[in-house]
């Protein structure tokens, strides 16, 4: 194995706060335990219309003691043109955050009447908070107010927090931040726009340039020539024996990795017009991915990489996001370092398209519904699954032009699902299957995706080998014929 692949964290999941405030009870007990007059009368009222008397949500969560003044900002606060008020409790020294920027800070909210919303106090790790993505709009420009060390205090008006949201904190929020660290964002390549002239272009149109060649063999050298204490040698050699195999990092120099690899990489990129759109960089912790599961300029462009290669990659939309709904468009630009390489089994080949992938021959049979299918292999068992089962299969399939969109097999590994949770054209074709059976299906497009976006179109071909036939499994909560 090369080297040991860490855990991909790949985007910030923001909070959603999970307390809601009311006004106070309308009826208050005396020392006597009677009500006051004026507000027996309220309640007397509710109670002769038959509306229910309205009762205090109580905040959920840890409780920090809200600021005296978290209704009410003081006279010498300020107050930016968008309605946010705010107080610098503990100046800093620091720089302050950019749009593009990640920062790390500590924070409590409340609201008006000094419920607590939400509080890093008692976390081990403070909040990480992407600059162009905040949880609410109003927290961002609140934080580019600030610079590193400072402890400030901000009154941010409900139109720039949730905006009057169905079950959302309400009214002016009040927050208290210190800004802890900045987590600055690369900066936009001057040649974002089109790859220099010395950079390399491959067939595929794909065009790179190395930034920072690796110093992977320098770095081993230099380890080699030192001479670190005994005593740290043997702790590490015992550290190291005693964890698993798998987990082992081996630093291999000059390798680059193969498509069926994990590699833990650093990465940016932007569009041409020099705007970012995704950094690992400012989530602070590198990214971990298989090679061939990633856009297919990236599954070339690693390729080309060596450990502590650091290199520019200019990818055409055809290798990149091909104009999906919701994706980054045109020609892509990445700035990536490869760190790491987790060696993995080469997988096996791919089968062999069927000659028959255009349409069922003659000797398939079709069901009412439509459905085509041929055993291939004939099974030894006896009990053929029904819609409730969850079954374990190995698996390929084709559209009608012979490409193959997915397979088990090339996986090295087998899948399990229950056939409710599966195209129709499935639920119905595993019923027909007994255990160690083969079969190919012919599934014609409304019992397959219908032609959803994103999804593969037309009449699908499937070779399916089912394995195992297991129970529904239930529990406690869980959907029925579900996992």
């Amino acid at each position: 194995m090369k080297t040991s692949s860490l855990a991909l964290v790949a985007s910030l999941v923001l909070p959603s706060c999970t307390t809601t405030t009311t006004d106070p009870a309308k009826v208050e007990q005396t020392k006597a335990g009677e009500t006051k007059a004026g507000d027996a009368k309220a309640g007397d009222a509710k109670a002769k219309t038959g509306e229910k008397p309205e009762k205090t949500r109580r905040p959920r969560g840890k409780q920090i003691p809200a600021p005296a003044d978290v209704a009410n900002p003081p006279a010498d606060a300020n107050k930016t043109e968008s309605g946010i008020v705010h107080k610098t409790l503990t100046p800093g020294e620091g720089e302050s955050p950019g749009d593009d920027d990640s920062v790390k800070i500590q924070l409590t909210a409340w609201t008006s009447d000094g419920a607590t919303i939400e509080t890093t106090d008692g976390r081990k790790t403070p909040k990480l908070v992407r600059m162009g993505r905040p949880p609410v709009p109003g927290l961002g420009e609140a934080i580019k107010l600030m610079k590193v060390g400072e402890k400030a205090r901000f009154w941010i008006p409900p139109e720039l927090t949730y905006k009057g949201r169905k079950g959302a904190p309400e009214g002016t929020l009040c927050y208290e931040i210190t800004l802890e660290e900045v987590l600055r964002a690369p900066p936009t390549p001057e040649d974002v726009a089109a790859p220099p002239a010395d950079a390399i272009k491959t067939k595929s149109g794909l065009a790179y340039k190395v930034l920072e060649p690796s110093k992977c063999e320098a770095e081993l050298a230099a380890a080699a020539e030192a001479k670190p204490d005994p005593e740290d040698v043997a702790e590490a050699k015992a550290a190291e024996a005693a964890k698993p195999e798998a987990a082992k990092p081996t630093k291999v120099c000059g390798v680059k990795p193969d498509p069926w690899d994990r590699v833990r990489v650093d990465y940016t990129g932007w569009t041409t017009d020099g705007k970012m759109f995704d950094s690992s960089v400012t989530r602070g912790r590198p990214s971990t991915f298989p090679v061939n599961r990633v856009v297919p300029g990236w599954t070339e462009g690693l390729q080309l990489m060596v450990v502590g290669d650091k290199t520019r990659l200019w990818v055409p939309e055809e290798l990149a996001y091909k104009g999906a709904p919701g994706k980054p468009a045109g020609m892509l630009v990445f700035d990536v370092e490869l760190h790491e390489i987790d060696e993995q089994p080469e997988p096996p080949p791919p089968p062999e398209v069927p000659e028959d992938v255009a349409e069922p021959p003659a000797d398939a049979t079709k069901t009412e519904s439509g459905l085509a299918y041929k055993v291939i292999q004939p099974g030894t068992g006896k009990v053929k699954p029904t819609e409730d089962s969850v079954v374990e299969v190995h698996y390929s399939g084709w559209t009608t032009d012979g490409k193959m969109f997915d397979s088990s097999v090339t996986r090295g590994k087998t899948t399990s699902f229950p056939l409710k949770r599966v195209i129709p054209g499935w639920t119905e074709g595993l019923q027909l299957m007994v255990e160690g059976e083969k079969t190919r299906f012919w599934i014609p497009v409304d019992l397959a995706y219908k032609n959803q976006p994103g999804k593969p179109a037309g009449m699908l071909v499937f070779d399916v080998e089912l394995i195992k036939i297991d129970p529904p499994k239930k529990g406690p909560g869980s959907v029925h014929g579900h996992p």
